[in-house]
């Protein structure tokens, strides 16, 4: 009684830790553990636990004779052998090979898989454990075959189209069938599935969709080629324009490589240009379409290229004038809280406010690129930017500060010409005022002792900014800072060229 006790815990121990382990497996893979395994595996315990009880004379009242013995164990080797198949089709047949991998093999194939190997482990357990010969049952009568293979084919028929079609497109797929384009959600014994971009799911027969054209989006790569087209007035130079726009572009989220942008055709109003960029998800289509159209018209405004379209213009003089009055005021605003020009006096920093030209920048382009030359200098209205510099000789980039609304940057560059000390990239929609060499000579010519008053808070904020940069700095050495005295004729030496 006691060894039937043992063998019997044991036994449920062995279970529960094959349980435990194919949970884990589960959990592993991020799928829920399936019901029929569930099932499968209870029902299989119970026999297994019933199996030892009936047969084990210290705990049955009753002795199982040998036929009822060997059926109780052939029925326990069928459901192992169920549940390790169900097993392995859920973590890696559907698992790892189909929604990892993206090997097509449908539902029904794997079933027919799983069906096949119970059917051999079957006919093998009836030869061992029930000893009956299985030569006789194959042996099925040529007639009773020939009706199961007409009645099946249909049936095969769909199966052998669903296989075909699981070579040219998998779950996942972006495809378009019978001209309705989404995403392929499901391969099955009759249909393809698709969910399109509105979330709505179409269903269409493997038979149709075999007798139509199929344009796979996500074949033989993921990589797509979008394109949008923009115009640009006459009076614009072809190549500037096609320059800017590829800039533009390339900035875009999302977008692969560099993009290529082409003159497409003269119109009546100007020219059309083709702008063109490769994307890697062909969902996210729209919305970079979407997004090239966008930081394309961004990108004309800031460089003043005219998109000739029709236009009703409508003039209410004194609204016209009281707005732009108010806007002179805010940026004049703007400009006085800056502090290397405190020293301006109320009539500089009016001509000042007078010259700012307001841009916008979206997320990820570049406003100014470290080492390059610039003399313009740029005050944040709204938005933030992202600041990085190279922190080693092969070239690797660390984003050091992030500027918000009312900080600058760029000022060294307006006043002496130095080359930019690190990257500023625009962290989402950035609004900035930029201020340009011209009107600073201007009012450096009207009075000369400028640079003085420029130079003070100038050099303390670089001695600042250049210590800040040298603790980045991966050699760890610090980076010199600019000279307090000489930056006032640094200034009136940049300035005073024209």
């Amino acid at each position: 009684m006691t060894a039937a006790i043992v063998t019997i815990v044991v036994a449920l121990a062995l279970l529960v830790g094959v349980f435990l382990g194919v949970r884990v497996l589960y959990l592993k893979s991020r799928q829920p553990v399936s019901l029929t395994f569930l099932a499968l595996y209870l029902l299989t315990t119970l026999l297994i636990v019933a199996y030892f009880l009936v047969t084990d004379p210290n705990v049955s009242p009753w002795r199982m004779g040998q036929t009822e013995t060997d059926w109780f164990r052939f029925v326990i080797g069928l459901g192992v052998t169920a549940s390790v198949l169900i097993v392995i089709d859920h973590l890696l047949l559907k698992g790892l090979l189909v929604e990892r991998r993206g090997l097509y093999l449908p539902g029904p194939l794997r079933l027919a898989i799983h069906g096949a190997m119970v059917i051999v482990i079957g006919l093998i357990l009836l030869r061992t454990v029930l000893h009956i010969n299985i030569i006789a049952l194959v042996a099925v009568p040529t007639v009773l075959t020939a009706v199961i293979g007409f009645a099946l084919k249909d049936t095969l028929t769909r199966l052998f189209e669903g296989i075909m079609l699981g070579r040219l497109m998998h779950i996942g797929d972006w495809v378009s069938l019978v001209g309705i384009e989404g995403r392929v959600v499901d391969i099955s014994l009759g249909r393809v599935t698709l969910q399109t971009r509105a979330g709505d799911n179409v269903t269409v027969p493997n038979n149709i969709v075999a007798q139509k054209e199929i344009v796979n989006y996500s074949k033989p790569t993921r990589e797509h080629m979008v394109c949008v087209t923009i115009e640009a007035s006459f009076a614009d130079s072809p190549t500037r324009v096609l320059e800017i726009a590829r800039r533009a572009a390339a900035a875009v989220p999302g977008v692969l490589g560099a993009p290529q942008a082409f003159v497409a055709a003269y119109r009546d109003s100007g020219i059309e240009y083709r702008v063109c960029v490769m994307l890697d998800d062909y969902g996210e289509r729209y919305r970079i379409e979407s997004d090239v159209r966008s930081y394309l018209w961004h990108a004309f405004r800031r460089e003043g290229i005219e998109i000739p379209f029709p236009v009703r213009e409508m003039r209410q003089p004194a609204a016209a004038v009281q707005t732009e009055a108010e806007r002179r005021a805010a940026v004049r605003a703007r400009l006085a809280a800056v502090d290397f020009l405190a020293g301006l006096s109320p009539e500089e920093l009016d001509r000042l406010a007078a010259a700012a030209t307001p841009r916008v920048y979206l997320r990820g382009e570049p406003v100014v690129r470290e080492g390059e030359t610039g003399a313009e200098f740029f005050c944040i209205e709204r938005g933030s930017a992202a600041v990085s510099v190279s922190v080693s000789a092969a070239g690797r980039v660390r984003e050091v500060a992030t500027l918000a609304e009312g900080q600058y940057f760029g000022e060294m560059s307006l006043l002496t010409g130095e080359p930019r000390a690190a990257s500023v990239t625009a962290a989402g929609e950035l609004h900035v005022l930029v201020i340009g060499k011209p009107i600073m000579q201007q009012l450096l010519a009207a009075n000369p002792a400028l640079a003085e008053r420029l130079a003070q808070p100038l050099a303390a904020r670089q001695t600042a900014l250049q210590q800040a940069r040298a603790v980045v700095h991966e050699a760890g050495a610090a980076v010199p800072a600019p000279a307090k005295h000489g930056l006032a004729e640094r200034i009136r030496r940049f300035l005073g060229r024209s």
